[in-house]
């Protein structure tokens, strides 16, 4: 008895990687004929299939701080020993632009966006277009139950949720629906935020069925990214301003009651020479002094502030407007094609492997 299973050890082990090897290359026109059929139905789904529109736009960040300019100046800069500054731990940098796409709350602005779609009355929401026009298309299927497929083979065996819909109500903690996570999905396979570091400009770009809601999703794109930009780097300033202007309102309210006492004070008091009255109206009058100075200078602050809230707000050049495209774009029908020659590379070895693994299967089962 052990010596079969010694026997049947020897056999499976001598199905080394080099016998592999030896079968894709022996069998590589079987793997190429695969390649090329496939292929073939790429050509023919990728032409058949509905054509995609790209619109894009470039947008040119100015900031002061030496992250935001390109690498291109910082470096010339470096060599002659000009320091262009660093940038203030406040500020968001052009290079982190694009992982806004990736926050929750810009995605959801974006998917409420109203915009116009041919074929529908008014308009709707980028959340419905994506429900009404861009599910269920072929291509989609078809990278679902190819490369989509380990992940649908791993989900089966996943643990279902033992405690059911929770009841957790925290409104700084964001719950996402499955609905909401699939649109969200489609959004960021449609939409492209880059940074170019050589010359710091960023590259908005959408691709949909329609070249009108590409265009659209394109300047909503713009306009969101910019208010996001804007306010994150504002925050500190802005709320500097709104503390300094409220004390700015109480000093002037302060001041004016301060001048109305001594005011008031000296009418009723005009022809009294005694040393108490002029004992008081020198304090009233010290008091009012003070509450003026505070008041000039929180004045002073407040327009400093202003300056500060100007100065960090960055601004947005448009070198390069939306428009929309009156040609289908390319890319669409080429990484169709190139996911099917994947795919076709794929079924050819795992078939070569397949059917020279077999007889050493027969040799050990039998």
């Amino acid at each position: 008895m052990d010596s079969i299973i010694k026997v049947s050890d020897s056999k499976v082990k001598s199905y080394t990687i080099s016998t592999a090897v030896n079968a894709i290359l022996n069998k590589r026109r079987l793997i190429l004929a695969a390649v090329i059929l496939f292929f073939v139905i790429g050509v023919i789904i990728a032409v058949i299939s509905p054509k995609n529109y790209t619109s894009s736009s470039i947008v040119l960040p100015q900031i002061s701080s030496s992250k935001g300019l390109s690498k291109k100046y910082t470096n010339i800069a470096s060599l002659v020993g000009i320091n262009l500054g660093q940038s203030e731990g406040n500020k968001i940098v052009p290079s982190l632009y694009p992982l806004i796409l990736d926050n929750l709350t810009f995605q959801r602005k974006l998917l409420n966006q109203k915009i116009e779609v041919s074929g529908e009355d008014g308009l709707i929401t980028y959340a419905e277009y994506l429900s009404l026009y861009e599910s269920g298309k072929a291509i989609d299927i078809f990278k679902s139950y190819t490369i989509g497929l380990p992940g649908k083979f791993m989900n089966m065996f996943k643990t279902k949720d033992k405690f059911g819909e929770s009841t957790f109500n925290d409104s700084t903690i964001f719950k996402i629906t499955p609905i909401e996570k699939s649109q969200i999905s489609s959004m960021k396979s449609q939409i492209n935020i880059s940074f170019n570091e050589l010359d710091g400009y960023i590259d908005i770009s959408a691709t949909t069925l329609q070249p009108i809601v590409s265009a659209q999703l394109v300047k909503k794109c713009e306009h969101i990214l910019e208010e996001a930009i804007i306010n994150y780097n504002i925050e500190k300033s802005r709320n500097e301003l709104d503390f300094i202007s409220k004390r700015y309102e109480m000093a002037e309210k302060e001041y004016v009651v301060k001048r109305a006492n001594l005011g008031s004070y000296r009418d009723s008091n005009k022809y009294s020479i005694s040393y108490i009255t002029k004992s008081r109206d020198e304090q009233l009058k010290n008091e009012r002094d003070l509450a003026y100075e505070i008041f000039s200078q929180l004045a002073n602050q407040v327009e400093s502030a202003k300056l500060q809230v100007a100065k960090d707000t960055p601004i947005f050049t448009l070198l390069k407007a939306p428009y929309v495209s009156l040609e289908a774009s390319s890319l669409a029908g080429a990484y169709i094609v190139l996911i099917f020659i994947f795919v076709g590379f794929i079924v050819g070895v795992c078939y070569v492997l397949l059917i020279s693994l077999i007889p050493y299967l027969k040799a050990n089962l039998l």
